[in-house]
């Protein structure tokens, strides 16, 4: 029997936050000056918004808010996000 990846989106599914605003979160920590141009992004339309952060920080899947722990899945999987 093949293998069949498992494909699911994770804000309010699998963690119980919304990865975009870790992402402005982890901005603000990392990068203070340029958390300042968050407005002037999202005035262009949440997708630039979202390109941006992507550009300039990544998350730490380990420090996300997961309702139980990951352990090996049986199964290949990706946990996906718009972000």
């Amino acid at each position: 029997m093949a293998s069949v990846p498992l494909v699911v989106d994770l804000d309010g599914t699998l963690v119980r936050t919304d990865t975009l605003h870790e992402q402005a979160l982890a901005l603000a920590k990392e990068h203070l000056p340029q958390a300042f141009l968050l407005p002037a992004w999202l005035l262009r339309g949440k997708a630039h918004l979202k390109q941006q952060l992507a550009r300039r920080v990544s998350l730490d899947a380990g420090t996300l808010p997961w309702p139980w722990r990951w352990g090996r899945a049986s199964w290949p999987g990706w946990r996906c996000t718009s972000c």
